[in-house]
């Protein structure tokens, strides 16, 4: 399993299946420079975490599959 963290978390359905998005950036889960997305797969969790200066909140991914950089 593998970790990361992001920002303006989302979930959506896309043809039936599960995918996250999320932005980050380089030793950063507040920054908004890079965007990813990822098919969910069993066993994936994400945590809400704590509030980025720049207000908005950050989440803990944990997950078994590779995040596409879109």
């Amino acid at each position: 399993m593998a970790q990361t963290s992001g920002n303006h978390f989302e979930r959506k359905k896309i043809d039936g299946e599960e995918y996250w998005f999320w932005e980050d950036k380089v030793g950063s889960q507040c920054g908004r420079e890079r965007k990813w997305k990822y098919k969910v797969q069993v066993g994936d969790s994400y945590v809400q975490q704590e509030t980025c200066p720049q207000g908005y909140v950050w989440y803990e991914i944990n997950y078994y599959g590779t995040p596409e950089k879109i």
